[in-house]
Order: C-alpha cells, then structure tokens, then sequence
C-alpha cells in the first residue's frame, strides 16, 4: 500500500475491503462470477469527502475492463462502520 505514503490502518484495510466487497455483489450479475481482490486496485481515498478512485485490472466485462478508472462512496455512520456506495452503468438524466 505503498500509495498511500502511510501505514495501512484499520480504517484504511476496512474502507479499502468494504469497497471491493461491495463491487464484487454490484457487477456479479454482469459478471457472473466473482472476482478475485486483485481485480481492482483502489488508487486514492479522500475521507473529508468520502470517497475513493478505482482502477479495473482485469477484464471482468463490458464497461469493466482494464484501465476503467471510476469512483465510489463511502460513509461512517457510526463507530467503528463503515458503508461503502457502487454505482455501475450511466445514470439517465430525466
């Protein structure tokens, strides 16, 4: 986790699992299967806003393939717990 220029915490490791956790259930049904931890590379957090960067290392799909770069959420509502937020696919504008 050298990326981060710190020690990986708790915090860290949790955020950073919740997320690829949560991926995993958002695409297995485009998927169909699913992906190994190293599928994903998480590239930056920011904690004021809550949220992190992402990058696909694999071919899991269409529209997640290597080098897609993308964007979750996450927050703390209370100690010790955190929720993380996958969005896949293209919100309609109404």
């Amino acid at each position: 986790m050298k990326r981060f220029n710190r020690r990986l915490t708790c915090e860290l490791f949790t955020a950073i699992f919740s997320f690829k956790e949560s991926l995993n259930k958002a695409a297995y049904l485009l998927v169909n299967r699913f992906s190994d931890f190293s599928a994903v590379d998480v590239l930056d957090i920011d904690w004021l806003k809550g949220t992190l960067i992402y990058r696909i290392n694999e071919d899991l799909c269409w529209g997640l393939t290597t080098g897609t770069q993308g964007s979750a959420s996450f927050l703390t509502p209370f100690l010790n717990t955190i929720l993380t937020i996958v969005r896949l696919g293209k919100v309609n504008a109404h």
